[in-house]
């Protein structure tokens, strides 16, 4: 049986030197494929990176709700930019309400944005959900499937 690891973060520096053993550990274990989140656009060029350099690695390219700060003026482009790439997939993304001082409005809008870019793209999206689900839902129904 093959499997396919469906998240993942390969670019975290904790383990990022020793990718080349993980990923061969992974195929010895019967892993056919890792979906690679990036979490912002830091850590977007080693999320390609990686998915060149290892046919094992599906990028996914997005900006996680705790990441909201590093956010650059022209974000969106450079997420697009990422997206060209018809292999890869949406994520991590999505809403993150458990500390109440985190600016909810702007994590609505960053990850309705991803979710409209999902729907364009006819692309997967992995998506991070805490104390958030009915933003999430009504934010489903706003986009369609």
């Amino acid at each position: 049986m093959l499997f396919i690891d469906s998240h993942c973060h390969l670019h975290d520096a904790r383990i990022y030197k020793d990718i080349p053993n993980i990923v061969s550990r992974a195929k010895k274990a019967g892993v056919q494929y890792m979906v690679s989140c990036a979490t912002m656009e830091e850590n977007f060029d080693q999320t390609a990176g990686l998915a060149s350099a290892f046919g094992a690695v599906i990028p996914c390219f997005g900006i996680h709700p705790w990441f909201l700060d590093t956010l650059s003026e022209n974000w969106q482009q450079v997420l697009e930019t990422f997206l060209a790439d018809p292999g890869s997939g949406i994520g991590e993304t999505g809403l993150d309400f458990m500390d109440k001082r985190a600016d909810q409005d702007l994590q609505t809008r960053v990850f309705y944005h991803h979710l409209n870019l999902a729907r364009e793209l006819e692309r997967p999206i992995n998506i991070h959900i805490r104390k958030a689900w009915d933003t999430f839902i009504h934010l489903l129904k706003k986009t369609g499937p």
